[in-house]
């Protein structure tokens, strides 16, 4: 129903009598209000005056269409009011004014958009008011975009790494095969640049993980300001960063970017006040493709091997990968192909060598060492193999085979036979061998079937393999010592690590790294182990030293405070009786096939 405060001369004008605009009006399902201009005495409009309204224009803006009819714009609509001269001129010019606002009535705000265009009721131009509720739109546009930014975020993250906002593995993977489609079809090729911080346990040990997370951040960003705009600077994990670039001339271009990486990185880093710079340096191994036959997998995996290569130099520089490193990385799957082969055919050889305590020269262990000859490359070193390979899987089963053997050794079932017997029995394992599932079952399981308790067995672990499986190996290592297992942490002081490193790891025995006992006639090295022992001595670890070859060494490493010694001439070189424990040599014990 329309209310209407005025009925004057009916024309045919172009917009109908009120009548017919009256009879239009109520059939729309948007509010309309037909104003009349109120001129002052100089015939300039000072204010409208509503001619006619619907019944929709309550439910629009709130106001009642009987209760407006006669009343100046300023009183019921005054934000419209607000806007006189374009509803002026649309008077005056024909033309239309279209808005969107925000009105308010009775407490309660609405969304209207609003139209305004001439029309002719009579002798003289009215405007016609055209107002629709956007108050339900404008929330549904709200809501739409806040679930766009939302989505848009959630890609993000599911991208980028949340610590340095870099590019994530995914996002990696995804633009290197979006690279090596396009070598094909452009000139160019395509690197792959590795980088890994050099030390960086070191930074996490000595300042803690948050000044390390701020390192990680800072690198992230040297990374970023080197590479060019079209490359993509990645985080695959703990240090190591990852540069996809495209469009690459020559190697040229990558020497160039790779030396401004290691120059911007090996700058000193100021954390924050309290704490001193701290200068780390990286290592960048490159992998390059030319044409669209690798995967990103394989380039990711050959700019690591590359890395490795760069990381062995002492850090701090560049390697590529080459024919040669890949003949390399051939030569390492058949072996480790050939190995598996071996440890299902039981063709591998378990040596198990006495470790003798310095105090009183008696056998109390003894040590498994694996031996297998491969028919193409020779003797291979089966635990370096391991730690190494692809499959984590080659490893455990080792381990497992390992294990079982020493088991069986210990048993009480075999105190009948020539088998020797002693306290306990070191087997070397890997990270990888930690990280597969089921492996302290595994180990409980064989302990118990031959009857030996957990403490009869030693599990040594080099610390580089700790620091690289992080948690995990905290957890299991931290499983196997809480059920009575011997842990054991291999190769203290080796080049390039951290000369004592325990964190919060339970460990029983330390074991020197080769190189110290085979050149312990050097003053620096002896100086070395000297200092090793000190600080072994005060967090009441047990040290082990390896391949023993002469009596000077055992008598020597006896002096630094050694407590075991083990190796080819250690037994003899220490005079060693075998009344202590339950040690009784036997050719069975010295060499067994798995």
């Amino acid at each position: 129903m329309l209310s209407e405060s005025y009925r004057g001369p009916r024309h045919p004008h172009v917009g109908g009598t009120l009548d017919i605009v009256s009879a239009v009006l109520s059939m729309s399902s948007d509010a309309f209000v037909l104003l009349r201009p109120v001129r002052n005495p100089d015939g300039d409009v000072v204010d409208f005056v509503c001619v006619l309204a619907n019944q929709v224009l309550e439910t629009t803006v709130g106001v009642s269409n009987n209760d407006v009819v006669g009343d100046r714009l300023a009183q019921f609509l005054p934000e419209i009011h607000d806007q006189l001269p374009s509803l002026v001129h649309v008077l005056e010019t024909g033309s239309t004014w279209s808005t969107a606002m925000d009105v308010h009535h009775a407490g309660l705000r609405r969304s209207v958009s609003v139209r305004a265009t001439l029309v002719s009721t009579g002798r003289q131009g009215d405007v016609m008011l055209a107002l629709n509720d956007r108050t339900e739109v404008h929330r549904l546009v709200e809501v739409i975009d806040g679930l766009r930014e939302r989505q848009n975020e959630l890609e993000i993250q599911a991208l980028h790494d949340p610590l340095t906002g870099c590019a994530n593995r995914l996002l990696i993977e995804t633009r290197l095969e979006h690279g090596i489609s396009r070598l094909d079809r452009h000139s160019g090729s395509l690197a792959v640049l590795f980088i890994d911080l050099d030390r960086f346990k070191d930074v996490n040990d000595a300042h803690g993980h948050a000044v390390g997370d701020a390192v990680l951040i800072t690198m992230a960003d040297r990374l970023r300001s080197q590479a060019r705009q079209c490359d993509t600077v990645g985080r695959l994990g703990g240090d190591e960063f990852v540069v996809v670039c495209e469009d690459v001339a020559d190697q040229d271009d990558v020497d160039r970017l790779t030396r401004r990486i290691i120059a911007s990185c090996g700058a000193p880093i100021d954390v924050d006040g309290d704490t001193a710079a701290i200068a780390v340096t990286v290592s960048v191994g490159v992998a390059l493709a030319e044409t669209a036959d690798s995967d990103s997998t394989t380039l990711i995996s050959r700019a690591d091997q590359a890395m490795y290569r760069a990381k062995s130099d002492n850090g701090g520089g560049v390697a590529y990968h080459d024919e040669q490193m890949q003949r390399r990385l051939a030569a390492r799957h058949d072996i480790e192909i050939g190995l598996a082969a071996a440890i299902d055919e039981d063709r591998l050889i378990v040596d198990f060598e006495p470790v003798i305590a310095t105090d009183d020269r008696c056998v109390v262990a003894a040590q498994s060492t694996v031996h297998w000859r491969h028919d193409v490359h020779g003797p291979i070193d089966v635990v370096s193999v391991c730690r190494t390979a692809d499959s984590n899987d080659v490893a455990a089963r080792l381990a497992d085979r390992v294990i079982d053997r020493a088991a069986r050794h210990l048993s009480p079932t075999a105190a009948a036979t020539p088998n020797p017997r002693c306290e306990f029995v070191i087997v070397d394992v890997t990270g990888a061998v930690l990280c597969n599932r089921g492996f302290v079952d595994r180990v409980v399981s064989t302990l118990g079937w031959h009857g030996v308790a957990p403490s009869a067995l030693c599990v040594a672990i080099d610390g580089v393999d700790i620091a690289r499986h992080a948690e995990h190996a905290r957890v299991v290592l931290a499983q196997l010592h809480d059920l009575g297992v011997r842990i054991a942490r291999d190769k203290i002081g080796a080049p390039g690590t951290p000369l004592l490193y325990f964190d919060d790891i339970a460990i029983d025995y330390a074991r020197l790294d080769v190189s110290l006992v085979s050149r312990l006639d050097d003053p620096d090295q002896h100086q070395l182990v000297a200092l090793i022992m000190e600080g072994l001595k005060a967090v009441g670890r047990t040290a082990i030293a390896p391949a023993v070859a002469t009596a000077t060494q055992a008598a020597d490493l006896k002096d630094l405070g050694v407590g075991l010694l083990h190796g080819p001439q250690a037994t003899n070189a220490s005079g060693a009786s075998t009344t202590r424990g339950r040690f009784h040599p036997a050719p069975e014990w010295s060499r067994s096939t798995l």
